[in-house]
Parts: C-alpha cells; structure tokens; sequence
C-alpha cells in the first residue's frame, strides 16, 4: 500500500541500524549521544543506551546473532555489544574514523572501512582484535560500505569520493579487482 504504518523511536541522532535475527530489538547508533540504543520492536520503546565511543555510526550483526559491533568516528574504535545481556563485551581499535562493519557468513572474521584512514582492518571476532590492515589505493578513497559475498571469498568496499567498489579476497587479504560506481 506505500504508507506509513509506524514510527519506532531510534534514540537520539540515529545514524545506522540492525535488526536482531528474531525481529524483536533493533540496535541503533546514536551519533552524538555516544550511544547505541536498543530498540523493543513490539513496545516501540528504546529499553536501554549503551554507551559506545564517540561519533558512533556503523552498526553491524554478527551470523549467530550474539554480538553487534558499533564503529565510533571520533574514538577510532568498534564497541562489541552482547546481544544477550545488551553490555559492551569488548572495545578495540581500529583505522581512522570507522565507518562500517560487516561479518563473515562464519562469524570469524569482521572487516571494518576506515574513511580517512583509506584501510580495511581485518577483525578476528573470537578475540576482537585487528589481524590485517588492507590498504586501499587511489585519489580521494574513503572507505565508507562493505559487504561480504554469501561465500565469504570476497569483500566489496565502497570508497565514497574515489567512486570505486574494490574487491577484496579473503583468504589473501589483497585487493584483485576495484571498478568504477
């Protein structure tokens, strides 16, 4: 039908989101609260502010559902959320101002772009902490989305102002291939 059939609270200045896998809570960043709200789906209510880095803006889900990683601008940081509990697990350091972040279809690995950094940091998730820094190359690359192919062979990285997509194999940590958006 096209309209509007509610409004869910996102906290204050949401910036992205995810969906729990079982569609009841929604986990938000909170740009200039340097928080991360968790949204009750059903109650329309935000149930608890976490408190994450500062500027955060990336919000990803891990396959199992059991951690969200939130990327923080200002902080250089990704704060790990157990969906459980709705605490902050872990905070570790990554490239210059994280943008976003997304999982392997294993959960293993995480990759997270770094927007001035020009970098892809290389996440394992079973001890949050970086393994590999990719270097993306070429005039104004910013590193802004990335997605996992459902194989998890490759990843695809946005570079905002460079107008690239680049490809990243996963098992070599290399760049094979970036084209023109």
């Amino acid at each position: 039908t096209n309209k509007l059939i509610r409004i869910l609270p996102g906290g204050s200045d949401p910036e992205q989101f995810v969906v729990s896998r079982d569609g009841t809570r929604l986990y938000v960043a909170n740009e200039d609260a340097s928080s991360a709200s968790v949204v009750d789906v059903a109650s329309g209510k935000v149930i608890r502010a976490i408190p994450v880095g500062e500027e955060p803006e990336g919000v990803a889900l891990s396959p199992d559902g059991k951690i969200v990683y939130v990327t923080a601008e200002n902080s250089r940081s990704v704060s790990v959320i157990e969906t459980e509990t709705n605490k902050v697990r872990a905070t570790f350091k990554v490239g210059p101002r994280p943008r976003a972040a997304a999982f392997a279809p294993d959960g293993s690995r995480a990759y997270v772009t770094s927007e001035t950094g020009a970098t892809v940091s290389v996440v394992d998730t079973a001890h949050h902490r970086v393994t590999h820094t990719i270097k993306l190359a070429g005039n104004s690359v910013r590193p802004m989305g990335v997605a996992v192919a459902p194989d998890g062979k490759r990843v695809y990285v946005t570079a905002g102002l460079g107008g690239k997509v680049f490809v990243i194999d996963t098992s070599s940590h290399r760049v094979v291939a970036s084209f023109e958006v």
